[in-house]
């Protein structure tokens, strides 16, 4: 262990201008049915506890805590800043930074600056994540909730390991979303992804510039280095309102299939994008689809496809 402040057992903490430095394994836990409270906080360089190399993230909520984050950094933490599982978690995150979040230490996976699992609900309000790695916001399992307003993200990186991810947002396995005025810029692999069967996600006032290839495509997978506005696939649904997708290195949408990450095998159905009242522009592919009898008129309620090399196409690319 070695953490900075645990909140347990029904208790209730209350912190205000504080700082949380160096600690081990993580800076602030809280779990069960607690309330946690934070204000005016920095959270930075926590490492992995010395036994193991497990953990390193700032803000750990698991199984129940009730926890309000005002003003904040989380900063320099590893394998991810901020965390909440469990179907009775919440937090409300606003006024925040998450910086430069490392891998697991010994996995060279992760370096996430949220993630929510297992049901957890977290609201996020007026937040900057930059320089991550793998994914800077991800909400996964049925019942995650993650909805963002007035977010940016910005230059995550791809994972230690192997050189892949890089992902701005992504909700999966039938978690559930709502973003307003979100902006990813710099991002790689794909910008905003979302997978698998009851994952919905609906956005409004969305910006997404300069899709990246993952770091990888310079070595282990060159020609599958990716670079996607807007991603999804395997039956999960993203409906988008208001917006802009430009300057994305592969396209700036792309509906498919996907595979099960244990066979490697195409999932059973496709994913869907409903686009309203925006802008496709200076991507070398503005669509492309490779799902059957998708309609692509779903693309096109008030949509401008411009200066793209080609605005449409089904070609089987890299996903």
């Amino acid at each position: 262990y070695g953490l900075g402040l645990v909140v347990t057992n029904e208790a209730t903490a209350e912190v205000t201008r504080a700082l949380f430095e160096r600690n081990l394994t993580a800076g602030i836990h809280a779990d069960g049915d607690t309330v946690l409270v934070l204000a005016d906080v920095v959270v930075r360089d926590t490492l992995p506890q010395a036994s193991d190399g497990a953990g390193g993230g700032g803000l750990d909520l698991q199984d129940g805590p009730d926890a309000q984050v005002d003003r904040a950094a989380f900063e320099g933490n590893r394998d991810t800043a901020v965390f909440a599982i469990g179907g009775e978690t919440t937090l409300r995150l606003s006024d925040a930074a998450v910086r430069d979040t490392a891998g697991h230490s010994v996995s060279g996976t992760f370096g996430r600056g949220l993630g929510v699992e297992g049901g957890a609900v977290v609201d996020v309000e007026r937040a900057v994540f930059e320089r991550n790695r793998d994914v800077a916001a991800y909400a996964s399992g049925p019942s995650s909730t993650l909805r963002l307003t007035d977010v940016t993200i910005r230059d995550t990186l791809s994972r230690e390991v192997d050189g892949s991810f890089g992902w701005g947002l992504g909700w999966a396995l039938g978690a559930q979303g709502e973003a307003t005025r979100v902006r990813l810029d710099g991002n790689r692999e794909v910008s905003l992804a979302v997978f698998d069967p009851g994952t919905v996600v609906r956005m409004t006032d969305l910006e997404v510039h300069d899709s990246l290839e993952r770091e990888c495509a310079a070595d282990s997978c060159a020609g599958r280095g990716a670079g996607i506005g807007l991603g999804s696939y395997g039956g999960a649904s993203l409906e988008v309102t208001r917006f802009v997708v430009t300057g994305s290195t592969l396209c700036g949408l792309q509906l498919a299939h996907g595979s099960d990450p244990d066979t490697g095998l195409p999932l059973g159905s496709g994913g869907t994008i409903d686009l309203h009242d925006g802008e496709v522009y200076g991507n070398p592919l503005g669509a492309n689809v490779q799902v059957e009898d998708f309609d692509v008129g779903r693309l096109n309620d008030r949509v401008l496809f411009r200066d793209n090399e080609r605005n449409l196409d089904a070609t089987e690319l890299p996903v």
